[in-house]
């Protein structure tokens, strides 16, 4: 798989809360977008339920796609990665244009849960709770790496990105308002370091301007209480590289909470419930509101930023009171 994008994307889909942005009687994608990724020339959409859909930017068209039951997407910009669980195995598929490739079946443990899944330079890396799955395509097989002391977080919520060059994964977890964590994990020897806690971790991408860097958004909004913040994370070490906090008459600081991030044209965006703050290679913040969203076959979307697409959701309604805080994705 070629590594098309700077930031490669990430995406394990988990049902949430019972708002819906999307008409439940829709067919073609469900009761709600849970994933976004652009593959092949086309943007992908996926349902809590399971179902995937492709959309056609150019012709405004969302077409159904026949795979079922699917729980995990990525994509590194060319090839299309859909993940599928039957009994104790994971069922790995990989797209391109019009061919499929079905990967070996990976067999987990009675106990071993997926946790998120990232698409590689050379294939698929899956993390689940007791370790990481790597796909060696010259093997045609699975490498197991088994986490050392520390180790993995129980999710609800697991994001990943993986480090370009760097042999390591950022990974971030989001348990709403019990808190969450960001870690490194070394690909190759399991070790896992903790770069920060307490503050949930809603996103994470390979960073564009600093090569072997990843950035993290964090966000929380619950009873009246909001969190959050960018961090810039470089060999173990997290750095906080832009916020919006304020404080009130009672002296309680409250910062934008972030729900979502991406990297598309050497620039990091994060979306808040109303902001999206683009950031460049000196780390200057330009912030802007959230474009208006026009609804096409069934869909609410923007694409008046260049080289982005914004999508309306509730997902992260699940863990935070984000309201439709939008997915916003690199355009296909």
């Amino acid at each position: 798989m070629r590594q098309a994008l700077a930031a490669l994307l990430a995406v394990l889909a988990v049902a949430g809360s019972a708002n819906a942005a999307r008409d439940p009687n829709d067919a073609a994608i469900g009761d709600r977008i849970v994933a976004a990724v652009p593959a092949g020339g086309r943007l992908w959409l996926l349902g809590a339920g399971g179902r995937l859909a492709s959309f056609d930017l150019d012709q405004g068209k969302l077409a159904a796609d026949p795979a079922v039951d699917v729980f995990g997407l990525a994509s590194d910009g060319a090839d299309l990665v859909l993940a599928r669980q039957r009994g104790h195995d994971l069922l790995v598929t990989v797209r391109r244009g019009a061919g499929e490739k079905a990967l070996a079946p990976l067999r987990l443990g009675a106990k071993q849960g997926v946790a998120a899944m990232v698409a590689g330079p050379d294939g698929p890396v899956v993390l689940t709770n007791e370790g990481t799955f790597e796909w060696q395509g010259a093997g045609a097989r699975w490498r197991r790496v088994a986490y050392r002391a520390g180790g993995m977080m129980a999710p609800p919520h697991v994001t990943a990105a993986l480090v370009p060059g760097a042999r390591r994964l950022v990974v971030g977890y989001d348990e709403g308002e019990w808190g969450g964590r960001l870690d490194e994990v070394n690909l190759d020897t399991g070790e896992s370091t903790v770069v920060g806690g307490s503050t949930p971790v809603t996103a994470v991408v390979a960073d564009p301007t600093h090569p072997g860097c990843a950035i993290a958004a964090q966000g929380l909004s619950h009873m009246g209480m909001t969190e959050g913040a960018l961090l810039r994370v470089c060999n173990g070490k997290g750095t906080e590289i832009y916020a919006n906090a304020t404080v009130d008459a009672r002296g309680f600081k409250h910062a934008e909470p972030f729900f979502g991030l991406t990297a598309a044209k050497g620039a990091v965006w994060a979306v808040s419930y109303r902001h999206l703050v683009r950031l460049g290679e000196n780390d200057k913040a330009e912030v802007t509101d959230l474009p208006q969203l026009s609804r096409i076959d069934g869909v609410w979307l923007s694409r008046d930023l260049p080289g982005l697409v914004v999508i309306r959701t509730d997902v992260t309604w699940a863990n935070s009171v984000s309201g439709y805080t939008p997915l916003v994705v690199p355009a296909p």
